[in-house]
């Protein structure tokens, strides 16, 4: 015997369709989903090297425009940008290996927009090919950054940008790290 499609139940009217409100719900809740969600984060992107040995991100908001992530002849990696900040900062500049431990650290001063790393490498020369994590960092507190950089900042309140956060102590700093394969 063939089966037949029942009919469907008398729904009252103000069921039938979603109100106003439901739809409402639905979308802010995806909304707060996507904002939430770390898995579309560029901070958690691998760049890849092209044929020319290096990396170059351009940033689209925050502090630091441009990053590049290179390698010298001596296969050490030099890290140089430009970004906004006052000159006279001083970055911190560190290299971490794939099992998260800081293998270089040092500290570029920006002048005239722009920042150039020393090369970060050990004494015998540079790191393997493999996948990287460069960390730019700066705390804007009295000690860590020159009297004209934190006057030129000023208390850092409106400053929002990528990146940008307050230190333990409530001063304004900066920190992002990017994962390269080079």
């Amino acid at each position: 015997m063939p089966q037949r499609s029942r009919p469907c139940r008398s729904v009252p009217r103000r069921c039938r369709r979603p109100g106003r409100g439901a739809v409402v719900t639905v979308a802010a809740l995806a909304l707060l989903a996507a904002a939430c969600s770390t898995s579309g984060r560029r901070d958690d992107a691998v760049h890849v090297a092209g044929a020319d040995r290096k990396v170059k991100l351009e940033l689209s908001s925050g502090p630091v425009e441009e990053l590049i992530v290179a390698r010298d002849t001596a296969e050490r990696f030099v890290v140089s940008g430009l970004c906004f900040f006052p000159d006279g900062t001083r970055l911190s500049v560190a290299l971490y290996d794939s099992a998260g431990v800081c293998r270089a650290r040092t500290t570029p001063t920006i002048d005239q927009a722009r920042f150039r790393s020393l090369p970060l490498g050990d004494e015998g020369g540079g790191w393997p090919p493999g996948r990287y994590a460069v960390e730019l960092s700066a705390e804007f507190a009295p000690g860590a950054q020159p009297a004209e950089v934190l006057r030129a900042l000023g208390s850092g309140r409106e400053t929002r940008l990528d990146g940008m956060t307050r230190s333990r102590q409530g001063h304004p700093a900066y920190a992002r790290r990017f994962q390269v394969r080079l």
